[in-house]
């Protein structure tokens, strides 16, 4: 059996490290989130090619908890920033 360690303490590239080793690149379950440390206004640019509504960072040393800091950089206004009718779920 795994050995279970709780890396939620540890910073983002961390985490990703190791994250790396435990999963295959290919699943059908998980699939991994690309992470881009420079170049972020081409990142940008290429979101809003893809008619994408923006882009989410957090710094990498960062560690993951509620009370973590993150970025969100839209590029085009949301159904409510709109006054469109929209449908959220909430975590119960």
């Amino acid at each position: 059996m795994a050995q279970r360690k709780d890396l939620r303490a540890q910073p983002l590239i961390k985490r990703k490290r190791r994250l790396e080793q435990l999963t295959p690149l290919s699943n059908a379950t998980l699939s991994r989130v690309l992470a881009v440390e420079e170049h972020g206004r081409e990142l940008f640019e290429a979101a809003q090619r893809l008619d994408l509504e923006g882009i989410v960072a957090k710094r990498k040393a960062d560690q993951s908890s509620p009370q973590t800091i993150w970025y969100k950089s839209r590029i085009r206004p949301t159904p409510k920033q709109r006054g469109e009718a929209t449908c959220s779920i909430s975590r119960v």
